[in-house]
């Protein structure tokens, strides 16, 4: 195992992602966690309601797909320092 993964294990943590100060550690996703560990307030946002989470991500998914299609004469280029086409990296959107 590598030194980080030992570190972790130590830390008692078996997964990612980790926020560490010093000997502390939390889990990453749990924001309340990060900003007590780092010692800055948090106030915790109310989740969206399912609806209003599926209306962004059809926002979110619709944009995408729009300036996908816009970029179609250049899909087969790479990307500079990438050794991926841009049609490729248009996936993760």
């Amino acid at each position: 195992m590598k030194r980080r993964g030992q570190r972790l294990v130590a830390l008692g943590l078996r997964g990612l992602p980790v926020v560490a100060k010093g000997e502390q550690a939390v889990y990453g996703v749990n924001l309340a966690a990060v900003a007590q560990l780092a010692g800055i307030p948090y106030s915790p946002v109310p989740a969206l309601a399912p609806d209003a989470l599926l209306s962004r991500a059809q926002t979110i998914l619709d944009t995408a797909l729009e300036l996908t299609l816009q970029l179609e004469p250049f899909l087969d280029a790479t990307v500079p320092g990438r050794d991926r086409s841009i049609a490729s990296l248009a996936t993760h959107m």
